[in-house]
């Protein structure tokens, strides 16, 4: 076996494990419990759309400021449909907002729900439903890669020992 094929072959050992890492981390988001998220109450001090940059892409993302709460909370959809959201929430409406806290450059996306009045604005479902793109993203991956694998192990391994 060759040194390139020794390289080729831990490439796609590595991509394998990078999609399953994927898949997994779709999984855990499935089933979210809100009692195990960042809960926060709060007035709100400004809601709308905004741009959110992240690494080099911008994305118009749906946004709250709470009081009290160091970093904005958001949503990004594909759709980009977020008036359904903003016309919902008034400056001043205090609401219940669930999240994962993470650290972000401008705008936490990882809102999962939010409640006015104990009525439910956002549902974690929506949020759920995102991750589990991330599953198809990382099987359909997962599966190519171990498709190129073999072909390579075939072709260029396997003949070689012939």
């Amino acid at each position: 076996m060759t040194l390139k094929n020794i390289f080729t072959l831990l490439i796609l050992l590595f991509l394998c494990v990078l999609y399953s890492l994927l898949v997994l981390k779709g999984i855990e988001n499935q089933n979210l419990q809100l009692d195990k998220l960042t809960h926060y109450r709060g007035a709100t001090l400004d809601v709308g759309q905004t741009i959110r940059t992240s690494g080099k892409y911008d994305t118009e993302v749906f946004f709250i400021k709470l009081s009290g709460l160091d970093q904005p909370l958001g949503v990004y959809r594909q759709s980009k449909e977020y008036k359904s959201l903003i016309n919902q929430i008034n400056i001043g409406d205090t609401l219940d907002v669930y999240y994962i806290d993470r650290a972000a450059e401008d705008i936490n996306i990882d809102l999962v729900q939010i409640e006015l009045n104990k009525k439910i604005i956002l549902n974690k479902q929506e949020y759920e439903s995102k991750e589990s793109i991330l599953i198809w993203i990382g099987i359909i991956a997962f599966i190519l890669t171990m498709i190129v694998g073999v072909r390579h192990i075939m072709k260029n391994i396997m003949r070689k020992k012939t």
